[in-house]
């Protein structure tokens, strides 16, 4: 018996060996679960001539293998050839999975050039008898050393002399890392020293690593940055906290590291000891509204020099701040009802050098008097600041640029969102001022009123129908010339408003009707408008008054012209007529065809009758003297009898025309000779 012994330089390259020889081994299993098989070896050709080596162990030759980090375990060849051989004839399992991953723990610390990590994997195998090759990712690591510890099922070895044990495989830098052997059913813990180099790009250092996929994993990393100058780069769904280990150690702890861990960092100077200097660009979108002017503002700021750990901004005079987020996320600095007359600070989570995102939402009230000073967003210890200015138009108003300091005109584009820009700005430069004035436009509309009434037994209903189209500015209010109704009994149906419509309320300095609209009307469509009013006549065929609404325009001076349609209840028999100051005249026809148009409309048809009169009012008097006449019901009949003689029979036809009045009739009474009335047929034309 002889033993072989080799320099501890070469013992590596032993292991490495050994490992190749395991993966051998297992592939030419006949197993068929490809996923946990190595690529199968080429089968020699036995009538080649065997190659020898000095090195090539005998059988009787003792083999030294690692069973842990720094022990050895002597194994004769012919043993470990049975070895080989058991791993070679394992057959595979592939309906459950013969491995899991329950922990993966990371822990370690950095340096300039690299982390040396230690590793720690536990997983469980539920393959009882045969190995189990397991792919373990890691490829970016260098292998230091390693340590296999193993728990069976029941909590007791088992008899076989393989049991519990764990093999290295092979290795692929650009592929699948590192892979290993398991053999034993149970809790596998595989701890492995490694280092890993670090990538660095412009100050920055980051860790990556290929890590297997866990339910929980975890990495703790000591980093040789004070915490206050620690900037991270956080991982896509991980959690990580930071703690100072001392004056110049932070202690990095990350969460769920999913497959791939991968942790930027760099160090930032020490804001105390160098003056920080940023650079800032700001966009500021100006939205006037019914009540107040909005400010949607957008700053970036990024450090020239040094590092930025709360950062003060200077806000426009007589706003407040309905809004602000850094980075997206809600600042506190709003908690603290900050002082608008001051700087507003802003702290920052952390000391930084990246670029920070302000956003901004200011309101104000719509200034009294029609000017709109537009400054601020100054931010402190900044070299540089420029940015742009949006104005958004307003319908109604037209925006003129009366001064403005370092500001200069700018092509129209779209700033934090669409909207019909008006005028865009640039400034090169802070501090920064543009007065703006808002200055009303006077509005231009039509509006074409068309007054139905109907005539009823001591009643009279009403209904205002107006048709508006503006052509310029904006018409909130519409006026109607009426004055005092309730003097004649008249009563707007309040209950029966249109949406758009708010109120309707008597201007006490004119006595007429204003109507408040509940949304502004502008350039567009034409919109209809409708409103019901009623009165009451104690004495209806006396003569009476009434007055007419008369729709004020958007030109005071001209007269609006009035459609007025009367018509009557079946009953009711109505006069009207003018008074000396108010001109009608007949209707021409295309407004006849638009009167008869409107009452086709299902809420306007109610006031189609049998007797119906319609005229146009062309003067600005509406004035009017009516009675109404009740008429009881009246029916009159007209008959007509033929009578045809057979032989055997006779023949009666009589035919009856009625003639109703006043009042529909609801039943027609007939006389039926007593003597034969069941022989008698009736028929109903027209």
């Amino acid at each position: 018996m002889r033993i072989s012994s080799l320099p501890v330089a070469v013992l590596a390259v032993l292991l490495l060996s050994l490992g190749s020889l395991c993966a051998r081994a297992q592939n030419s299993s006949n197993g068929e679960n490809s996923q946990n098989r190595a690529n199968p070896v080429k089968t020699p050709n036995p009538n080649e001539p065997k190659k020898t080596s000095l090195l090539d162990p005998q059988p009787g030759d003792w083999r030294m293998i690692e069973i842990r980090d720094g022990e050895y375990k002597p194994i004769q060849n012919q043993d470990y050839q049975d070895l080989i051989k058991q791993a070679r004839e394992a057959p595979q399992n592939k309906d459950r999975p013969q491995y899991s991953f329950s922990d993966v723990s990371l822990e370690g610390t950095a340096t300039d050039e690299e982390v040396i990590l230690t590793i720690t994997l536990s997983l469980q195998i539920t393959e009882e008898t045969y190995w189990v090759r397991v792919p373990l990712g890691l490829k970016e690591a260098v292998l230091k050393g390693f340590r296999h510890e193993f728990k069976p099922v029941d909590g007791k070895s088992g008899s076989s002399k393989i049991q519990g044990q764990a093999c290295f495989d092979t290795y692929s830098r650009r592929t699948f890392g590192y892979r290993w052997w398991f053999q034993g059913k149970g809790h596998h813990v595989l701890t492995l020293k490694t280092t890993v180099p670090l990538k660095k790009a412009s100050g920055a250092r980051r860790l990556q690593l290929a890590v297997p996929t866990a339910a929980s994993s975890y990495l703790r990393l000591a980093l040789p940055i004070a915490q206050e100058q620690l900037s991270l780069e956080t991982m896509p769904g991980g959690v990580h906290k930071t703690r100072a280990l001392g004056k110049l150690i932070t202690q990095v702890e990350v969460f769920r590291l999913g497959q791939q861990l991968d942790l930027g960092w760099r160090a930032l100077p020490d804001y105390r000891q160098i003056d920080t200097l940023l650079t800032t660009k700001t966009e500021i979108r100006v939205e006037p509204n019914e009540e107040s002017i909005l400010l949607k503002a957008r700053q970036w700021i990024e450090p020239l020099q040094g590092s930025m750990k709360q950062v003060e901004v200077s806000l426009p005079g007589g706003f407040k701040i309905i809004e602000l987020k850094v980075n997206g996320e809600r600042s506190p600095a709003l908690d603290d009802d900050p002082d608008l007359n001051k700087p507003v600070k802003i702290p920052l989570p952390a000391a930084t050098t990246d670029r920070l995102r302000l956003e901004w939402i200011l309101q104000a009230p719509w200034p009294e008097s029609g000017q709109l000073i537009l400054e601020g967003f100054q931010v402190a210890d900044s070299l540089q600041e420029s940015g742009e200015i949006a104005i958004l138009g307003y319908e109604g108003y037209r925006i003129v640029k009366r001064s403005a300091k370092d500001v200069v005109r700018t092509n129209v584009r779209e700033l934090l969102g669409p909207g019909p820009i008006y005028s865009a700005y640039q400034f090169p430069q802070q501090p920064f001022q543009l007065i703006l004035e808002l200055q009303k436009i006077q509005p231009s509309y039509s509006i074409h009123p068309h007054l139905f009434l109907k005539m009823g037994h001591q009643q009279i209903e009403m209904l205002i129908d107006l048709e508006i189209q503006v052509f310029r500015g904006v018409v909130q209010t519409l006026e109607l010339d009426w004055k005092r109704p309730e003097e004649q009994g008249w009563i707007i149906d309040q209950a029966g408003l249109p949406g758009e419509v708010e109120q309707i309320e008597t201007d006490p300095e004119t006595g007429r009707l204003r109507i408040q609209l509940g949304k502004r009307l502008t350039h567009g469509e034409p919109i209809q408008l409708r409103l019901r009013a009623n009165r009451m006549v104690e004495h209806p065929e006396e003569e009476f008054p009434i007055t007419l609404p008369r729709v004020i325009g958007s030109n005071p001076e001209k007269s609006v012209r009035t459609v007025v349609v009367i018509t009557n209840r079946e009953n009711v028999v109505s006069r009207v007529t003018p008074l000396e100051e108010t001109e009608t005249r007949p209707l021409p026809a295309n407004l006849a065809e638009k009167v008869e148009k409107l009452l086709n409309l299902p809420d306007v048809q109610d006031f189609r009758g049998p007797r119906q009169q319609s005229f146009l009012v062309t003067s600005r008097e509406h004035r009017f003297r009516a009675s109404i006449m009740t008429h009881p019901q009246s029916i009159q009949c007209e008959t007509r009898v033929k009578v045809t003689i057979a032989e055997e029979k006779s023949f009666a036809e009589q035919e009856l025309q009625f003639h109703v009045k006043y009042e529909r009739a609801s039943e027609l009474r007939v006389m039926v000779p007593e003597a034969f009335p069941s022989q008698i047929q009736f028929s109903l034309g027209p």
